[in-house]
C-alpha cells in the first residue's frame, strides 16, 4: 500500500530531515489547505531549520483549523 505525503512527511520529521519535509510538504499547500497537520508539521520542520517566519506563518494557518489544539 502506498503511503501517503504527510505519512512520509512524518517519517522525515521522525528522522530530522527537515529540508525533506519542507520540499515535499510546499507545493502541496493547495491540496492539503484545510488540513491541521499538514502545517503542523511544516511548521515544525521550518522550525528545526531555523525558518521562523515560515514556521510562524504555517503554525498560524494551523490555529485557524484547530483553533483550540493544545500542540501549538
Amino acid at each position: 500500500m502506498a503511503k501517503s505525503v504527510l505519512d512520509t512527511a512524518r517519517k522525515y520529521l521522525q528522522n530530522k530531515k527537515f529540508s525533506e519535509v519542507i520540499k515535499l510538504l510546499e507545493p502541496r499547500v493547495l491540496e492539503y489547505r484545510d488540513s491541521f497537520q499538514f502545517y503542523y508539521i511544516l511548521g515544525v520542520a521550518c522550525l528545526y531549520q531555523g525558518d521562523v517566519a515560515g514556521s510562524e506563518t504555517y503554525f498560524r494557518s494551523a490555529r485557524h483549523i484547530k483553533l483550540n489544539d493544545v500542540n501549538l
